[in-house]
C-alpha cells in the first residue's frame, strides 16, 4: 500500500492515496488543492517512490526465500520449467483411492492413494504429501510397438525400470534401488536397451477371507475388490474370465502318454503367461475386472470400440514392459499434474481416445527430490 499523506486534521483518505497514481503532475497540483492535503507535489512523489520500493523489496526477499539452494540447482539443469517436475496430463490421468480412481480436482493432501514400494516390490496405500500442477506444459504419446500399451507424459517424468547388469548400463549411473531405478522418460527413449518399466506388481492388503461380505450390482466395485482378500480377489478374476471372456492364446492338453489319469494344461510360455481377452460394456464391470487382473500382478490394457464396447486385454504374470521398442508418436501442449508421494511412485489410470492402461509410474520431480535428499547430494549417483 502507498505511505500515508497527511491531511488537515488527520490522514489523507485512500481516494487521495489512489487517485495520485495515475495523474499527471498537473492533476495532482489541482487535486490537492482541492482536497486542502498539506503536501507538495514532490512528497507525493516520494511518497509514491518510496512506496514502490518497499513493495519491490518484499517481492524480492519471497522470492528468495523459495530460490533456496535446490532451486538454482534444478533452475539450472533444466532450460524448460516446469521440466524440473515429471507430470502426467490433467484430463486423462487418474489416482487410485480406496474408494475408486480419482482425478487432481477430486483429490486432496492427505488422501491415500495406490502406491508402489520399489525396495519391497508390492504394491500398498500411502497419503499425498502434495499435488503439483502446471498450465500448457508439453508432453509426449509414447508407444510400445502394437500392444496397446500408449502413455502421455512430460520428457522428465520418471518410471520405475527394472536394470540389467549388462555393460552397456554399468557406464550409465542410476540411484539403484536394489535391479530397480526411477528414470525418465527422456532416458528410457534415448537407452532404452536392457531396461524394462515395472507397470504392476501384486496388492496384498493382509485381509482374510470375508466369507460374510454381500456383494451386489449397484455396489462399488472398486471398493469390493480393493478390501477383499488375495484369495478372493482371483477366484473373482477367473470367474470373470470364465463368464465373459477368451483366452487368447492356449495349448490343448498335452497326450497321456504316461498313463495318468490327471491330465495337466501346458502354457504357450515358460514363464507361465497367458493372454486373455475381455469385452464389456458397462464401464464398472470393466474397471473392475481390470483392477483385479493388475493387483494379481499383470499388465493391462482397452480400447473402446465403434459399438460402445470396450475391448479389453490382460496377460498374466506379467509384471514388466520391454522397453526396446517405445517411440515418441506425438506431441502435445496440455495442463498437467502429478502427486507426490513417500514412496516417489503411484498406480495411475490413463484413458484416452488412443486407449486406457494401468500402471506404476514415478511422481514429484526434481525440486522435491533435492530438497528431501539436500542440495549437495542432489544430482550425484551411488
Amino acid at each position: 500500500m502507498l505511505l500515508c499523506l497527511q491531511k488537515k486534521g488527520g490522514k489523507a483518505s485512500g481516494k487521495a492515496k489512489e487517485a495520485a497514481k495515475d495523474m499527471s503532475k498537473e492533476q495532482i497540483k489541482d487535486f490537492l488543492k482541492k482536497e486542502e492535503v498539506e503536501v507538495s507535489f514532490n512528497d507525493v512523489v516520494q511518497s509514491l517512490l518510496e512506496d514502490i520500493e518497499t513493495s519491490d523489496v518484499l517481492l524480492e526477499k519471497k522470492k528468495a526465500k523459495k530460490k533456496d539452494a535446490c532451486y538454482r540447482k534444478v533452475k539450472a539443469r533444466y532450460k524448460v520449467w516446469p521440466s524440473a517436475y515429471a507430470c502426467v496430463p490433467e484430463n486423462i490421468s487418474k489416482a487410485l483411492t480406496k474408494e475408486g480412481w480419482k482425478s487432481v480436482n477430486e483429490l486432496n493432501i492427505n488422501d491415500d492413494i495406490l502406491t508402489y514400494n520399489i525396495k519391497n516390490d508390492e504394491l500398498e496405500f500411502k497419503p499425498i504429501i502434495n499435488i503439483h500442477r502446471y498450465k500448457n506444459a508439453k508432453t509426449q504419446v509414447i508407444r510400445s510397438g502394437n500392444t496397446g500399451f500408449n502413455f502421455e507424459c512430460t520428457i522428465n517424468h520418471k518410471w520405475v525400470v527394472k536394470l540389467s547388469e549388462a555393460k552397456s548400463d554399468v557406464k550409465r549411473k542410476y540411484d539403484r534401488i536394489d535391479d530397480k531405478a526411477l528414470i525418465t522418460t527422456e532416458d528410457i527413449i534415448n537407452y532404452k536397451s536392457n531396461k524394462s518399466l515395472v507397470v504392476s506388481a501384486t496388492y496384498n492388503n493382509k485381509s482374510a477371507i470375508k466369507k460374510d461380505l454381500i456383494y451386489k450390482y449397484g455396489d462399488n466395485w472398486i471398493k469390493y475388490i480393493l478390501e477383499i482378500s488375495p484369495e478372493q480377489r482371483q477366484s473373482w478374476l477367473f470367474s470373470a474370465i470364465v463368464y465373459d471372456g477368451n483366452q487368447r492364446i492356449i495349448e490343448r492338453l498335452t497326450e497321456n502318454t504316461e498313463n495318468i489319469n490327471q491330465l495337466d494344461w501346458k502354457y504357450t510360455s515358460t514363464l507361465n503367461k497367458q493372454s486373455f481377452g475381455f469385452k464389456q460394456k458397462d464401464i464398472m464391470h470393466r474397471d473392475a475386472f481390470l483392477l483385479s487382473a493388475f493387483l494379481n500382478g499383470g499388465t493391462v490394457s482397452w480400447k473402446k470400440q465403434k459399438t460402445e464396447i470396450y475391448s479389453c486385454s490382460y496377460v498374466s504374470n506379467k509384471k514388466y514392459k520391454n522397453c526396446s521398442n517405445f517411440k515418441i508418436k506425438e506431441e502435445n501442449i496440455t495442463d498437467v499434474w502429478c502427486p507426490e508421494t513417500e514412496n516417489g511412485t503411484w498406480v495411475m489410470m490413463q484413458e484416452s481416445e488412443r486407449g486406457g492402461i494401468i500402471t506404476i509410474t514415478g511422481n514429484s520431480g526434481a525440486l522435491v527430490k533435492c530438497r528431501k535428499k539436500g542440495a549437495k547430494n542432489w544430482g550425484k549417483s551411488k
